[in-house]
Order: structure tokens, then C-alpha cells, then sequence
């Protein structure tokens, strides 16, 4: 009963649901490695059914920064050399967050944010 309490309490303290869009947040930490060099970088993921995550999953994999098809709305890629440099290179509307994703792959990482 104990290990199910300490789970619990882990899980929620990596993810929240916040706001009127009920939106869901995971904090994690991620490490690059270049050269024998490695640093690590908080991680802020923002999800609304995991799509924007996928996507940006989907640009890590293949090395291309692309925009996907299949959403409707708002979309913004980009690429930087930490997850907060790709998410800042991402055009904005200006409108509220609603699905945010970040990857790593082909030497630098791929952020995909959708706003409303």
C-alpha cells in the first residue's frame, strides 16, 4: 500500500492539469550528450491529447521541421539547439497555448506549439 501511496504522490508531482482548457503539464528533465560533453535542461511539456508531442516526436526522428497536416489551427515549428530554443523559434499567433511538444533527435531538438 505504501509503494502505491509513493507512486501517487510521484506521478502527481510531475503532471498537473491547469486552466479552463484543461490542459496537462510534465516537468521532466533531459540530457544531451556532444562531444563528451553532456548538459541537462528542464523540460516543459504541455499536452492536450498528445499530438503536438507526437508531431514534434515525428520531426526528431525524421530531422526535418515540417508542419503537420492534419491540424486545423495554429501550428508553429521550430528547432534550436535546447528545447527552450526551439519552442522560442516557433511562430506565434499570440494566441493561448493549447498543445506544446519537444523532441530530441539528429543532433538538436523540435518543438511543435499549437495555439488557438
Amino acid at each position: 500500500m505504501r509503494f502505491v501511496l509513493a507512486v501517487a504522490v510521484v506521478f502527481v508531482a510531475c503532471v498537473a492539469e491547469a486552466g479552463p482548457l484543461r490542459r496537462t503539464v510534465t516537468t521532466s528533465k533531459a540530457s544531451t550528450c556532444v562531444g563528451g560533453s553532456c548538459s541537462s535542461a528542464s523540460v516543459r511539456v504541455v499536452t492536450r491529447g498528445g499530438s503536438a508531442q507526437a508531431h514534434a516526436e515525428a520531426m526528431a526522428s525524421s530531422g526535418r521541421l515540417v508542419h503537420a497536416a492534419s491540424h486545423p489551427g495554429y501550428e508553429g515549428v521550430g528547432t534550436g539547439g535546447t528545447p527552450e530554443a526551439a519552442v522560442r523559434a516557433c511562430c506565434t499567433n499570440g494566441g493561448p497555448v493549447i498543445d506544446q511538444g519537444v523532441a530530441f533527435g539528429h543532433g538538436r531538438w523540435f518543438a511543435c506549439v499549437r495555439r488557438r
